[in-house]
């Protein structure tokens, strides 16, 4: 025979029990559907926003063709430091030296450059904001570049790399 404390005890055990298992239904039959649902269409809603890092490493790969390499040390591997609306900063990723870059007249790769990292900095904050592991998986599929390994306050277009002609 069992005494009142032990019943007691396998009472509350047994409620805590049910309490867990009610908690995992709740999450496999509603939330995890709900927010596999979530997710669908919040890439239908943004699926052109998730081509941006496409986007902007073509644009970059047709810019690094027309461009010299590094002048100092040769070296064709740059990294974007800064875009604003008329001129692209990049910095040589040997030797640090800077260069700016301004579209000729008539040449539209700042604007694409401009809204695809646009893009890129909308998506990096739905996955900093969003609680929805599907739509974070969603976004980090898409983004190759080490966004987050940067030094805390740097630009993110610093993790973009990309290479010059080698001429």
């Amino acid at each position: 025979m069992y005494t009142p404390e032990v019943l007691i005890t396998f009472l509350i055990i047994g409620v805590v029990l049910v309490f867990v298992f009610l908690a995992f239904l709740e999450e496999v039959l509603i939330e995890r559907p709900r927010k596999r649902k979530e997710a669908r269409k919040w890439k239908e809603d943004y699926k052109e926003i998730l081509k941006s890092e496409i986007i902007l490493r073509n644009a970059l790969k047709d810019v690094g063709a027309a461009l010299p390499p590094c002048e100092k040390c040769g070296s064709p591997k740059m990294q974007l430091w800064e875009v604003d609306e008329y001129v692209m900063w990049t910095r040589c990723l040997s030797c640090k030296k800077k260069y700016n870059q301004t579209p000729s007249e008539g040449s539209n790769w700042l604007e694409v450059v401009s809204t695809a990292l646009s893009g890129i900095y909308f998506l990096l904050d739905a996955y900093q904001n969003t609680a929805n592991p599907d739509i974070k998986v969603a976004i980090s599929s898409k983004l190759k570049f080490d966004y987050f390994g940067l030094r805390k306050g740097s630009l993110y277009c610093r993790a973009v790399e990309f290479r010059t002609s080698e001429k």
